[in-house]
């Protein structure tokens, strides 16, 4: 890692152009056009992660693949990256004649070298990972990846149990302000205020997303909000008959 860094303060001081190997296809790493779709190359990967991941394949280099196609995975998932990999692929060999166009060029293979060495970094992350985090990581992800989004990495510390808890209440609460507007047990000011408590329940759960990750709270939701919604039912059907 310092070899690295002083070959990168070298590399910026001399003003060396980055060498990108434009001639890796990560297409055709996860087995995929150009032309595919967000989803398309998120279905693709998911199915090469069953395939390879160390987790289930015993194969002596399923590490090795499995960092290859989680690489091409952070490369063409994000839409962002993508464009700059497609640009350069486009125009590989750059004309010294035009300065304009070749000075924009440069600056791409900078920024692409700096997305690649954390996109790899990311990968062998996921290597590290189990299948289950992985694919829960993929199937959490309603949007594009951005790799840069804190929100949908994995987190790397592990998070405390009462975390879940406290985040699963916090959904229930939700839950319920979101709930009861739709009865007719209310007064105007008990739905105002019902709401305003929803609204502080949703900005205590975006900093909780920030801190221990969609996927972790989304498994607060399945594991603690909705048994409590299942006996808040019981309760009132009890109740009631």
């Amino acid at each position: 890692m310092i070899l690295q860094g002083l070959a990168e303060i070298l590399r910026r001081e001399s003003g060396m152009t980055v060498k990108i190997d434009t001639t890796k296809n990560y297409y055709e790493v996860l087995g995929v056009s150009d032309k595919a779709t967000s989803e398309d190359i998120k279905s693709a990967y998911r199915k090469l992660a069953l395939k390879w991941h160390p987790d289930v394949c015993k194969e002596p280099f399923a590490h090795d693949r499995f960092v290859e196609i989680s690489l091409a995975y952070q490369i063409i998932g994000n839409p962002e990256i993508r464009q700059r990999y497609d640009y350069l692929r486009k125009y590989a060999v750059a004309s010294d004649s035009d300065y304009s166009n070749y000075q924009y060029y440069r600056e791409q293979q900078e920024t692409f070298y700096q997305d690649q060495q954390q996109a790899r970094q990311r990968a062998h992350e996921y290597a590290s990972k189990t299948l289950e985090e992985v694919l829960g990581f993929i199937f959490a992800s309603a949007v594009d990846i951005v790799a840069t989004s804190g929100v949908w990495e994995i987190p790397k510390k592990k998070i405390p149990f009462t975390s879940y808890i406290s985040a699963g209440i916090k959904l229930f609460i939700l839950y319920i302000c979101v709930f009861i507007p739709f009865t007719r047990y209310l007064s105007v000011p008990g739905i105002l205020i019902g709401l305003l408590i929803g609204f502080v329940m949703v900005l205590s759960l975006s900093r909780d997303a920030k801190r221990m990750g969609i996927i972790n709270l989304i498994r607060a939701f399945l594991f603690v909000t909705v048994p409590l919604i299942v006996i808040c039912f019981i309760l009132i059907i009890s109740i009631a008959y």
